[in-house]
């Protein structure tokens, strides 16, 4: 083969891939621009959903933890109105003193681990005010204290 026909080889070569890479170039720079557009248009919708999951989740943990409060109050109501109607006074005692004894035992430490009521209303507060800080401080948490 002489210099001409290697030349031109060569050429052809470098056409086709210039051809080739322009191409490539346009199909990627497309693929990009709709990424981008989806995730402008997608963004949005995912920190709004995200908020409001976060806000139900917080109401439902309210909600129950004011229906283990009213359990644990309707118990030391019917505690207090059952033994009303014993006659002895030191049988009533003996009686109320177990069943807080009991209560003291079970139902207290059960009680305390279910019931928060300070961070659902905390956070059901801070992401209907400011969701963006709540936004920062979650990821910040997340962040640093790696679960």
């Amino acid at each position: 083969m002489n210099q001409e026909t290697i030349n031109s080889v060569v050429i052809d070569i470098l056409k086709g891939v210039k051809e080739t890479g322009s191409e490539i170039y346009g199909v990627t720079k497309e693929g990009l621009v709709k990424a981008v557009d989806f995730a402008q248009e997608q963004v949005p919708l995912v920190i709004q959903e995200f908020l409001n999951w976060k806000f139900y989740e917080a109401l439902i943990e309210l909600v129950c933890s004011f229906g283990i409060l009213g359990l644990i109050g309707g118990f030391v109501y019917m505690v207090f109105r059952h033994t009303k109607n014993i006659k002895d006074d030191f049988d009533r005692w003996a009686l109320r003193t177990f069943i807080f004894v009991f209560s003291g035992i079970f139902i207290v430490p059960i009680s305390t681990r279910s019931i928060h009521l300070r961070q659902p209303i905390n956070t059901m507060v801070q992401i209907k005010v400011a969701p963006r800080v709540y936004m920062i401080e979650y990821v910040a948490d997340r962040t640093i204290n790696k679960p």
